[in-house]
Formats: structure tokens, C-alpha cells, sequence
């Protein structure tokens, strides 16, 4: 069977860009794949304070708070950077940074063990927030 004049061209071009598209997905999950998970959090403090900026609603909370060092913990069925950070004034409490490829991924609640030796360290960058 033979195309009409100007059939095949239009064929062409959309095999073209469908494959164009599915090369750019696979670059995207490629790049993905090259991010490394546990990716030492070298400012890690800056970024913790930009997370208490917006989720610290009580500025007494950042008066005499500590940080420990990130430390590797196994989170999950995987290793991950965690920071604990103690808050102080009127409403006190341990937290968690979780990273993931050197970026605060999770701030959750350190509950009963999750900060349990931490070495814990003045943090005035936060009350100079």
C-alpha cells in the first residue's frame, strides 16, 4: 500500500519527538538516580533555621536551644543524616532533622529514643534568627 504525497513526513516527525520525549524521561530519572541520599549536610544549621523560621510560631522556643552533629541512623530500611535539635522557652522538646541528599527532608517530633545520646551542642544562630 502506498501513502498519499506528504503522509510519511508527519509519520516521521511524531516518531521523532515521541522518542526525543522518552530520551528526556530517562535523562530526568537518570539524574534522579545520581543524587546521593546520604550526602553529608555541610551548613546543616543554616538550613535547620530556615526551617524553624517558618514552622517556629513561638519565638521562646529558640532561646536556649541545642543541635547535635549530623550523625548517620538507620531510618526506615535506610541510613539517613539526622539532627536533633532541643528547644527551649515555653514550649521545650526534642526534633529531627531527617536530610536526604544534603537537604532537611523531615522535622519531625525526636519522640521517646529518637535524639537518645545525642551530643548536643549550644545553638545561638537560632535565637539570632
Amino acid at each position: 500500500m502506498r501513502f498519499g504525497r506528504g503522509y510519511g513526513r508527519p509519520v516521521v516527525v511524531g516518531v521523532l519527538a515521541l522518542a526525543a520525549i522518552a530520551s528526556a524521561g530517562c535523562d530526568h530519572k537518570e539524574h534522579e538516580a545520581r543524587v546521593d541520599p546520604n550526602l553529608f549536610p555541610a551548613d546543616y544549621k543554616s538550613k535547620i533555621v530556615k526551617v524553624l523560621q517558618t514552622n517556629l510560631s513561638d519565638r521562646s522556643s529558640s532561646f536556649g536551644a541545642a543541635i547535635s552533629p549530623p550523625v548517620l541512623k538507620p531510618f526506615g530500611s535506610d541510613n539517613r543524616y539526622v539532627v536533633c535539635v532541643r528547644l527551649g522557652g515555653n514550649k521545650p522538646g526534642e526534633k529531627m532533622a531527617i536530610f536526604f541528599g544534603g537537604e532537611v527532608n523531615q522535622f519531625v517530633d525526636a519522640g521517646q529514643d529518637g535524639c537518645k545520646g545525642a551530643a548536643y551542642e549550644p545553638f545561638p544562630e537560632l535565637e539570632r534568627r
